[in-house]
């Protein structure tokens, strides 16, 4: 059959031979979709000779958007296209049935086969309900999305309130947003024994979705990194368990969690990413490892996680996370970053993080960390950092960074943990502590802290574009046709509780600086990384509680606003020298108790040695 003009396929079709010319095209009929499939693999119609087992698919349009996948206001439908459709009622004949091969289907079960696809915008399994087992499945998806928020075009997509299990499951995708599983609405799904990689796209294909949605081929430099595809989305309130899977993506993120709900009803937190024995890899060179906001708790559980960028990203509300069992959580620049954080907590018991800067930075924000018999390795000897928030916000080119001048605000305390009546996702709190708080039990660090907060800032959000491309003019901080979103600011105290440790650092207030005073997409390194200054305290308070036999061995000059020390815990240097302890310019004995005030500690100076 030879195409050379634009022919409309009247029904499903069988063919050996296809010829589309140069200005040939294939055309669903009205009110219908086309897709066609060489030799069992979903292919773009494009202008070529094609041989073999073609087929020419018709079906109808699946019912769009699918339940549960963030979209925004403004956004033009989609639709979407699959090999395997599975409902509530079993699977759907708006499927693509040609392009999965060599399965079985009985009754809710799924065993084997393969779905390989090179067409843009082509899903191989969309789940949007019931209760599912698939077994032994292999996907291969080189196209790509112009949209991987409402899982357009993905491996795998499982929204409504579906169920699914699956089982010694390869992904192997390549592509623009093209990520392997995406989760919304209610669907819970759980992974097991399984292989996950995605490969960004090339540079062809982020030109042709550039130019068909600008903005839509790449993450923006705001997250301190760079790519194009995330192994796993997690979306609104959906769920996603993996165990025993090695999960991987060259760029961007692997775990992540995006467009989450706001609960409407109080509830702190809920697990939507749980990794047990898993190897998680951002094998680019730019990516986070896993991504939590909103409410937002993810679990890695005895698993390995590595990231050339920050390895787990917390954002909004009380986003937090666990690390335990043994897991080993490497950032080669940062290993937890946070950012408009109120009050999540991070638990990191019985394992390690490794990173080639800081361990803990945050920005801006006051998360709960807590860490119990864990190992902290840093290449720059910072624990935990805290600074102003250097993020330009989306679709600005560059942010001026270190513009600050510490001024002192009479009515903020710095010498207890403050509190402050907030609003969390429009559920009023009382008396919410909106200091860091930072506890440390039965381990030995070697590393400083400092938290180089000023006044806490709003971040410069500029004004966001509709979807026309203008600004509006209102620079609410969110997207478009979304409700502005109320953000107040702080001064942020330290209050750090080291609970049997022995500590060898720098505990102070500091001045934060970055080694340059603009951040755009061309340094975008730069981003996150500050050198701190110890300075006496003028709002980011230093509050430190030492107990049940902590030691700890002081470096360099240490500013603090309030000190608690018990009996069983003391304060040395490395060399013996004596404790300078000044309160309030006067110096006092450095022993057990309790101190307020502007505090300064360092090794005694001994004195030089009379010449004759």
């Amino acid at each position: 059959m030879d195409i050379l003009t634009a022919y409309q396929v009247p029904e499903s079709t069988s063919l050996t031979q296809l010829v589309i010319g140069p200005e040939g095209k294939l055309l669903p009929p009205d009110g219908k979709l086309l897709t066609m499939v060489v030799n069992g693999t979903v292919v773009d119609p494009l202008p070529g000779a094609y041989s073999g087992d073609i087929q020419l698919v018709v079906t109808d349009y699946i019912d769009a958007p699918i339940e549960g996948m963030h979209s925004k206001p403004g956004d033009p439908p989609e639709p979407y296209r699959a090999a395997l459709l599975l409902g509530t009622d079993g699977v759907e004949a708006k499927a693509v049935s040609a392009g999965y091969a060599g399965g079985s289907i009985e009754g809710s079960t799924i065993s084997g086969g393969t779905m390989r696809s090179t067409g843009e915008c082509f899903n191989n399994l969309i789940v949007t309900g019931g209760d599912y087992t698939v077994r032994d499945l292999t996907i291969e998806n080189s196209g790509h999305s112009v949209d991987d928020g409402k899982g357009l075009g993905c491996g795998i997509l499982a929204g409504g309130d579906s169920k699914t299990f699956f089982e010694n499951l390869t992904i192997r995708n390549q592509g623009i947003r093209n990520d392997a599983i995406v989760t919304g609405g209610t669907a819970q799904v759980v992974v097991k024994n399984s292989t996950i990689e995605c490969v960004g796209g090339t540079p062809e294909q982020i030109q042709a979705v550039h130019q068909k949605r600008p903005g839509k081929a790449c993450m923006t430099y705001v997250s301190g990194g760079w790519g194009t595809t995330r192994a796993v989305n997690v979306q609104n309130d959906s769920s996603a368990v993996f165990e025993n899977c090695t999960i991987k993506s060259d760029s961007w993120g692997v775990l992540s969690t995006d467009g989450i709900s706001s609960p409407k009803e109080w509830r702190p937190v809920k697990t939507r990413i749980y990794a047990k024995d898993c190897d998680v890899e951002l094998t680019g060179r730019h990516g986070y490892g896993s991504y939590a906001i909103g409410d937002c708790t993810n679990i890695f559980d005895h698993t390995r996680m590595y990231a050339p960028d920050v390895a787990y990203k917390v954002a909004n509300e009380l986003a937090g996370g666990e690390f335990i069992n043994g897991s080993e959580i490497i950032g080669g620049r940062f290993g937890v970053m946070w950012q408009s954080n109120q009050g999540g907590k991070l638990v990191v018991k019985d394992s390690t993080i490794r990173s080639g800067r800081s361990t803990f930075i945050a920005r801006s924000c006051f998360p709960n960390i807590y860490c119990e018999n864990a190992t902290l390795e840093t290449g720059n000897r910072v624990i935990l950092q805290m600074f102003d928030s250097d993020d330009p916000g989306f679709g600005k080119p560059e942010v001026e960074v270190d513009t600050e001048i510490p001024v002192k605000d009479p009515s903020h305390d710095v010498t207890k943990p403050a509190a402050h009546d907030i609003s969390i996702w429009g559920f009023q709190q009382q008396d919410w502590c909106t200091d860091l708080q930072a506890t440390f039990k039965d381990m030995t660090i070697v590393g400083d802290f400092y938290n180089g907060t000023t006044n806490a800032p709003k971040p410069k959000v500029p004004p966001m574009a509709p979807p026309g491309g203008k600004p509006d003019g209102k620079p609410s901080g969110k997207p478009a046709g979304m409700p502005p979103m109320e953000v107040k600011s702080y001064p942020i105290n330290l209050v750090l509780t080291l609970d049997h440790v022995e500590l060898e650092g720098v505990i102070s207030a500091s001045r934060a600086q970055h080694a340059v005073k603009k951040i755009s997409g061309s340094n975008r390194k730069e981003i996150y990384q500050v050198y701190d200054t110890p300075c006496p305290v003028v709002n980011n308070g230093v509050i430190v509680t030492l107990k049940n036999g902590t030691v700890w061995t002081l470096i360099g000059h240490n500013y603090l606003s309030a000190l608690h020390m018990d009996e069983s815990s003391r304060i040395v240097t490395p060399d013996g020298c004596d404790v300078e302890l000044i309160v309030d310019g006067k110096e006092v004995p450095c022993v057990p108790g309790d101190y307020t005030g502007d505090i300064f500690l360092r090794a005694k100076q001994l004195p030089t040695p009379a010449m004759f």
